[in-house]
């Protein structure tokens, strides 16, 4: 009778009744140890069955195999490695595991959960016959773990065992497809799933799929999978009105929006969050604030730190910084995102002043700065010329770990160097660089061509594209403009040549106005205004473009 009360109130989520009903039992068979450790487990008080555990045995009841399975789920809620492999360990020494497929799932599971997934295949390994739940485990963790080739090797391998993937097995394989943005594959699983029977009415199915056309670029594949679907649920609407927002279609995350009200679905976060990101894409302000004003209304934003953060985003693309700052101070708890979107928000508006003020409030709050905080003070340096506090900057990257495999942060420091007219610091940083990507090199090659050494302009060029590195629309603008500097006309023709000939670049206003100052300097100005009518015919450059060049 008491083990039956027990169990109604612990499914009935009353687990403190159930302890009563437990404290009261004057003599406690095992049922009644695991129907009150499987209660704390399903509650969440994991360290209630620890203890619990660690009672029961010296109370000289013995464990069984339920009870493991409750232990092990509390190991991988909380990630409890440790404990975890000390309940395997006894399980081992208790007796053979392997032909109980329960218990190897459970262990397996908390593996996957505590981040070991070479652990959970082992014991994937030592089963003797494995079911939909240890394949589906197994297949899970690979793809938690970012080996999505595993997926896919698992995926086969089960067929090939005589197991059919289910929905579960399905959403892990098309999580993976999106992953890695692989369409092919992810349209093979999207047919196979078609054809085993309708996936309109299994919502979990059917967002897998969207979210895998989202990530893999598919919006229209996405969208008409959600036409499909009978019943939307609010992640049906955020990962349709998500994906048209990063795939920069504005106006239809503005009319979803709309389309999921009239249907009677409530936005939330996400939702709010896609929404602003949106407005902020096309400085939207007046649509952006509305929003603002509709999360206000529906509750406090200021202990939503996504919400909150999402707003100051908005607001600095759309250049209100103060209203940016407004939301700021309104957070009661902020993170690295808060901290990075406002320095970054006062950084682009020209206050220097207010960056590098921040920058010190973010430490004495405890906030340690990252590559974006830090690529944000070397902007705001570069800005004003702040050699000094630049490379107080420098030295304080530099003490606190390697940025030579940082290309963002190594970019920021070339470019600060640059601007306070520091090239030879620049190069220095260049040099350290492991990896140089096209951004490194132009920010050289502008240097040098700033500080009027063209020798080093046309050797660096040479020897970013012997490294393999193809020039852009950029490198031609400072290459050519140290043409113009230098009168060498021959140079500057053949360059003009080999930007569309073997690179695809069409030549635009920046490079026509480096050739007629060139030809200017050469008492040519009537060559350049014919060679500009002939480019005006072919359309490469526009009328008010052409007007400038002839006004220079």
């Amino acid at each position: 009778m008491s083990n039956a009360l027990m169990d109604m109130y612990v499914k009935c989520g009353s687990i403190l009744k159930a302890e009563e009903v437990f404290d009261c039992i004057t003599s406690r068979d095992l049922i009644s140890w695991n129907t009150q450790i499987s209660g704390f487990m399903l509650s969440g008080d994991n360290g209630r069955v620890f203890s619990l555990f660690d009672r029961m045995r010296r109370e000289g009841q013995q464990p069984d195999n339920v009870t493991f399975v409750s232990g092990l789920k509390a190991c991988g809620k909380i990630c409890a490695t440790k404990k975890g492999t000390k309940l395997h360990a006894e399980i081992a020494r208790r007796g053979s595991f392997e032909s109980d497929v329960h218990m190897s799932n459970a262990l397996m599971d908390m593996y996957v959960k505590c981040g070991s997934i070479l652990k959970a295949e082992e014991v994937f390994d030592c089963i003797t016959s494995h079911d939909l739940i240890s394949w589906n485990t197994l297949i899970s963790g690979f793809m938690l773990s970012g080996d999505n080739g595993r997926v896919f090797s698992l995926f086969d391998r089960m067929r090939r065992d005589g197991i059919l993937p289910d929905n579960v097995t399905f959403v892990s394989g098309l999580k993976a497809c999106g992953k890695i943005c692989a369409t092919k594959k992810g349209t093979k699983l999207h047919a196979e799933i078609a054809r085993r029977g309708s996936f309109e009415s299994d919502v979990l199915m059917s967002n897998a799929l969207m979210d895998m056309y989202v990530k893999c670029g598919s919006i229209l594949k996405a969208e008409e999978v959600f036409d499909c679907i009978t019943s939307h649920d609010l992640i049906s609407w955020n990962t349709l009105i998500s994906g048209f927002m990063l795939s920069g279609d504005n106006g239809r995350v503005f009319s979803l929006f709309d389309r999921m009200r009239r249907e009677g679905q409530q936005p939330d976060s996400a939702t709010f969050a896609s929404g602003l990101k949106a407005c902020g894409k096309i400085c939207a302000t007046k649509k952006g604030t509305k929003l603002h004003a509709e999360i206000a209304r529906r509750g406090s934003f200021e202990s939503d730190v996504l919400m909150s953060n999402a707003l100051m985003d908005m607001y600095v693309k759309c250049g209100s910084i103060l209203k940016a700052e407004e939301v700021f101070d309104c957070i009661t708890s902020h993170d690295l995102i808060s901290w990075n979107t406002l320095i970054s928000g006062f950084m682009l508006s020209g206050d220097n002043g207010r960056v590098f003020s921040l920058f010190d409030r973010m430490r004495r709050e405890g906030q340690q700065p990252d590559s974006a905080t830090f690529a944000s003070g070397l902007k705001a340096c570069g800005k004003i010329c702040a050699t000094k506090k630049g490379t107080k900057l420098h030295a304080e990257i530099a003490r606190r770990g390697s940025f030579e495999s940082d290309v963002l942060m190594s970019n920021a420091l070339m470019d600060m160097y640059v601007k306070c007219g520091s090239i030879l610091k620049a190069e220095e940083v260049f040099d350290c660089i492991t990896s140089h990507d096209l951004i490194s090199w132009n920010t050289l090659i502008s240097g040098f061509m700033l500080s009027g050494d063209n020798g080093r302009v046309f050797s660096l060029f040479d020897r970013m594209r012997r490294e393999g590195q193809q020039p852009d629309s950029a490198t031609f603008a400072s290459i050519l403009r140290c043409c113009s500097q230098a009168v060498q006309m021959e140079r500057c023709e053949l360059l003009l040549e080999s930007m569309g000939k073997y690179f695809g670049i069409s030549p635009s206003l920046k490079h026509y106005t480096c050739v007629i100052g060139l030809l200017a300097r050469c008492g040519c100005l009537h060559q350049a205004i014919k060679s500009f009518n002939s480019t005006l015919r072919k359309g490469n450059i526009t009328h008010h473009e052409y007007i400038q060049v002839r006004v220079e």
